[in-house]
């Protein structure tokens, strides 16, 4: 395995990997935006930003700029991966862990998840200032069954 450290600014693969993370943010901010032809709503821009990074990064990167030092790292290129899953086993518990200061975060995020998910279904079923109920952006509303 080869022990392998931060890439410098220097470095070629350093921007190409950023000209690829920008290309994929680009395209999932701006494919919605698309409104000629409803293409932004047709194909979800996670998946075209992954399709089209792919295809830069094998087709490009790795063809092209492979004897320049470019493409990006792939995970066995980084780190071996062992086959199989992992064998079981109970966790070391820390004997002097501050456990009630643990719980009180745990309770913490537990009430702020339950929270919010209250508020997103609260906020997805009413909505406008007669208080109905409507359904917004659902695939039951595009059917039209409630708007």
């Amino acid at each position: 395995m080869k022990n392998h450290v931060w890439l410098h600014a220097s470095d070629v693969q350093t921007w190409t990997t950023l000209a690829l993370i920008l290309v994929t943010l680009f395209i999932m901010w701006g494919l919605p935006k698309i409104k000629r032809f409803g293409i932004g709503h047709i194909i979800p821009a996670s998946l075209a930003a992954i399709v089209v990074g792919t295809a830069i990064e094998w087709g490009i990167f790795r063809t092209v700029l492979l004897d320049q030092g470019g493409g990006t790292r792939t995970v066995g290129e980084t780190a071996m991966l062992e086959a199989g899953l992992p064998g079981f086993h109970f966790p070391v518990l820390p004997e002097g862990a501050n456990w009630g200061s643990i719980w009180m975060y745990a309770i913490s995020l537990t009430l702020v998840g339950g929270v919010e998910t209250v508020m997103t279904h609260e906020g997805r079923w009413t909505g406008g200032s007669e208080g109905g109920r409507t359904c917004l952006k659902t695939d039951r509303c595009m059917r039209g069954a409630c708007c």
